[in-house]
């Protein structure tokens, strides 16, 4: 993942302080529909506010630092809709209100941390990650390439390369053993 998709999730974390505001004047916690008490959400901005800071200290972590708290943060939220579903016949039974399992703020939620997890999930491949810590350390990056025999074997490319160097062939001849001759 580039620099510039890292600074995109690190802009989703620090952006928390709107979605506060969005919660106090509209009251309408679209950040984190899933918990009723004030005093929870107000733990769960913070450890937002803790994840942004965490991703503007170190941009190469961004994605598994976007990856873990979307992916608890919907869970959270699937809890949150499915848990009234799953106990509506009691409520059907008990003569009381049916509760309404999803609303405008948890729609708008699973939206914005939708986004996040797709974009961290998708972007979180081993040879991205490789790439993206080697560019904030100034290294080069080492990625993997094909294992097994798609690693020994090398195709001719369209530029014209003509296969294995003759030291890498005389490698090989030494480190493989002889093959009997058919017949």
């Amino acid at each position: 993942m580039g620099v510039r998709r890292a600074r995109l999730l690190e802009a989703y974390y620090l952006a928390t302080p709107l979605f506060i505001v969005v919660d106090v004047a509209l009251h309408a916690p679209v950040r984190v529909s899933f918990l009723a008490s004030p005093a929870q959400r107000w733990a769960y901005y913070g450890v937002c506010i803790v994840c942004g800071l965490a991703c503007h200290r170190w941009p190469h972590a961004a994605r598994p630092i976007a990856l873990a708290e979307s992916s608890v943060n919907m869970l959270l939220l699937a809890l949150s809709v499915m848990l009234p579903i799953w106990s509506l016949g009691d409520a059907v039974l008990a003569g009381g209100p049916i509760p309404s399992p999803m609303t405008p703020a948890r729609l708008m939620n699973v939206m914005v941390t939708g986004t996040a997890l797709i974009l961290a999930f998708h972007r979180n491949t081993p040879d991205t990650w490789a790439k993206a810590v080697s560019r904030t350390r100034g290294t080069p990056a080492r990625v993997s390439g094909p294992t097994g025999a798609a690693a020994r074997t090398r195709l001719p490319s369209a530029a014209g390369a003509r296969g294995p160097s003759r030291a890498a062939a005389a490698r090989r001849r030494r480190t493989c053993p002889a093959r009997p001759s058919p017949g």
